[in-house]
């Protein structure tokens, strides 16, 4: 789980530009993009499609999670996927806050939540899949 993390880190932060001065803080902040999916609106198709599945790549993170907590019901292992994966990605994009070659966006984390909850619910599939052959 902690090398998954470090290449999602990674990948989100590279080419770690950061901002020289504090004073350009408050420019950064301003060009966070609050309007989810606005930057694949008007991008090239296949632009968008490897972002969108670069950020999907978070949906391993959520089944790592839901493998971690088998005592814990199906439901509450997918809320703390969701939850997980929200946190790292408002953690990531505030990171990218004091980068100059990126901009952060709430796409980024909505699209890390769902991954990693998706990650969870597949988690629970292969989990009834394996259990029905044994």
């Amino acid at each position: 789980m902690i090398l998954i993390l470090c290449i999602i880190a990674y990948v989100e932060l590279s080419p770690f530009d950061w901002i020289r001065s504090a004073d350009q803080i408050p420019f950064r902040v301003a060009m966070i993009e609050w309007l989810p999916f606005s930057s694949y609106y008007g991008a090239e198709p296949q632009a968008a499609l490897f972002d969108l599945a670069k950020n999907c790549f978070c949906w391993a993170l959520g089944f790592l999670i839901a493998a971690g907590t088998r005592d814990v019901s199906p439901r509450k292992r997918q809320r703390l996927a969701a939850m997980v994966g929200l946190l790292v990605g408002l953690v990531l994009e505030g990171g990218q806050i004091a980068l100059q070659s990126r901009n952060p966006s709430l796409t980024d984390v909505l699209l890390f939540g769902g991954a990693a909850w998706a990650g969870a619910v597949v988690f629970e599939r292969y989990r009834r899949i394996r259990d029905v052959r044994v």
